[in-house]
C-alpha cells in the first residue's frame, strides 16, 4: 500500500515533482537562512542600542573627574558621588542599575550596595570591556508586585562600557550599566518581521521562476514525448501495412505459380 504514492509520485510529470521537491528545500532554505539573518540582525540592533548608551554615558565622563584615573577601590566620597548621578540626578530616568568593575572581577561599587567589593569570576564581556570594546545584550527580569503577587517580565537592556583617559586614551575602569530595553524590543520585532518577510519574498519569487522554466521544460519535454509516441504508432502501422502487403504479394505469387504448373501439365 505505501508503494502506490511513490508510483504515483514518479508517474507524475516533472513540473509537479519540483513543486514538490522543491517547494520542500526552498522552504528548509528559507528557514535557516531566515534565523541566521535574523541573529545577525538582531545582535546589530542591540549593538547599535549599546553603543548610543555608551556614547550617552561617555559625554557624563568629563563631569566625573575621579574616574580619569585607574583605581583598585573607590573612597565613599566616590561612591556618593555616582549615587548621586545615577539615583538622584540625570540618569536616573534611563539608567536602572549600575555597576563597576575591576579588572579581576570585583564590583567596586553598585547600586546594589551588598554586591560591593564581591569578586565573581570575569567574563568575556567584562575582558572585552577592558580591551576597550563596547558590549551589549538585552534579557528579560522578572519583577514581583509585593501585594497581590503578579509578576512583569522587564526588557532590560545590559551594557559594558570602557571608561577612558580623555588625555592617554587609557581604560580607568568599566561600568556594566543596565536601562530599560522596550525600543529595542520593539525594534528586533520589526526587524525580525521586516527580515522574513524579505526573505520568503526572495525564495518565493526565486521558486517562482525556477518553476516556471522547469514548467516550460516540462511541456516541451511532454510534447517531445507525445510526437515521438504518434510517430511510433505510425511506424507500426505502416510496418503493418508493409507486412500485410508482403503477405499478400507472397500469396498472389503462390497463386500465379500454381496456374502456370497447371497449364504446363
Amino acid at each position: 500500500m505505501s508503494l502506490a504514492p511513490n508510483k504515483a509520485f514518479a508517474k507524475a510529470s516533472l513540473s509537479f515533482r519540483f513543486l514538490v521537491s522543491g517547494s520542500v528545500i526552498l522552504i528548509l532554505a528559507a528557514v535557516c537562512l531566515g534565523v541566521w539573518v535574523g541573529r545577525k540582525i538582531e545582535a546589530g540592533v542591540v549593538q547599535n542600542y549599546g553603543a548610543a548608551a555608551a556614547l550617552y554615558f561617555e559625554s557624563l565622563v568629563p563631569q566625573i573627574p575621579f574616574l580619569q584615573s585607574p583605581f583598585d577601590t573607590l573612597p565613599p566620597d566616590a561612591k556618593s558621588e555616582l549615587t548621586r548621578i545615577f539615583v538622584e540626578g540625570i540618569l536616573r530616568e534611563k539608567i536602572v542599575t549600575y555597576k563597576v568593575w575591576s579588572r579581576d572581577g570585583t564590583i567596586l561599587a553598585s547600586f546594589d550596595r551588598t554586591l560591593e567589593d564581591q569578586t565573581f569570576p570575569v567574563s568575556d564581556a567584562l575582558t572585552r570591556a577592558w580591551d576597550g570594546e563596547v558590549t551589549a545584550d538585552y534579557e528579560f527580569v522578572e519583577l514581583h508586585a509585593e501585594t497581590d503577587g503578579a509578576s512583569i517580565a522587564l526588557p532590560l537592556l545590559g551594557v559594558y562600557v570602557p571608561i577612558r583617559n580623555l588625555e592617554t586614551g587609557e581604560v580607568t575602569s568599566v561600568f556594566e550599566i543596565y536601562q530599560r530595553a522596550e525600543e529595542l524590543i520593539d525594534d528586533i520585532s520589526k526587524a525580525r518581521r521586516q527580515t522574513w518577510l524579505v526573505v520568503f519574498a526572495v525564495f518565493l519569487a526565486s521558486g517562482g521562476l525556477l518553476f516556471g522554466i522547469v514548467h516550460a521544460g516540462s511541456r516541451l519535454i511532454e510534447t517531445q514525448q507525445l510526437r515521438l509516441r504518434r510517430q511510433l504508432r505510425e511506424n507500426t502501422e505502416l510496418k503493418d501495412r508493409v507486412i500485410e502487403a508482403a503477405r499478400r504479394s507472397t500469396a498472389q505469387t503462390d497463386r500465379v505459380m500454381r496456374r502456370i504448373g497447371l497449364d504446363l501439365h
